[in-house]
């Protein structure tokens, strides 16, 4: 799909509600590097589980099917699968696994095939250290940055659809950002293509919502080139 948009040169910023969709950018950069590519997602929580999984591991009884396909609670599962030498890092989780919980059982079984994640309070505690450690120990030089809205949930920010949990500060996110558009500028990394995810346009029509703002300063903090809201 993207291959009739996106010019020589140029890479895909893929705006889309939910995060199954805005993964199309994603797989256009891992079909590019021919699946060489460190993956940053910015995100509350880690998109591996089927919708069973995570209600078996809070508790909740769930009826439905025990395959749901691909969907934005699993996306990650079917990318890592399909490209196995994917570097992905998800970065800003908040979402807890209990141990011996069958999602702490699966994010063992794609830790060992690469999948890293960051917690939430290592990235508040020191943004530009964490990104800047994140990048030193990157399989690739090629980066996508896919966004989940839901990594950040203020008071003024809170236009997303699952806000599960405050996650981390608009100072934090624009650390993260600026450091990795350091590394951008410095040649030490370049970007393969970007996505922001999850946004939910109803909330963004209320006076004090700035989540789309935010983003926006969040993306150009990055480069002046990703500027998408004036």
């Amino acid at each position: 799909m993207l291959e009739d948009l996106v010019r020589e040169g140029e890479i895909p910023f893929v705006l889309a509600v939910e995060h199954v969709f805005a993964a199309a950018g994603m797989l256009w950069c891992l079909e590019k590097t021919g699946g060489k590519c460190t993956c940053l997602v910015l995100d509350a929580h880690v998109d591996l589980f089927e919708l069973w999984e995570r209600s078996a591991a809070r508790g909740y009884i769930y009826k439905g099917p025990r395959t749901e396909g691909v969907s934005s609670g699993n996306f990650l599962k079917h990318v890592i699968n399909t490209f196995p030498e994917i570097d992905v890092w998800v970065i800003g989780v908040s979402e807890r696994m209990e141990k011996g919980s069958i999602t702490a059982r699966i994010l063992d079984v794609y830790g060992k095939k690469g999948l890293k994640v960051v917690p939430a309070e290592e990235v508040m505690a020191d943004p530009v250290s964490t990104l800047t450690t994140v990048l030193k120990n990157a399989c690739y030089n090629v980066v996508y940055l896919s966004v989940d809205s839901d990594v950040s949930v203020r008071e003024t920010t809170g236009a997303v659809r699952f806000a599960d949990f405050e996650g981390l500060s608009r100072d934090t996110l624009f650390a993260v950002a600026a450091a990795l558009g350091s590394a951008i500028n410095k040649g030490q990394v370049h970007l393969g293509g970007v996505d922001l995810c999850e946004i939910f346009p109803p909330l963004t029509l209320v006076d004090e919502d700035k989540t789309v703002q935010m983003w926006a300063e969040f993306f150009k903090n990055i480069s002046p080139e990703l500027a998408f809201y004036r």
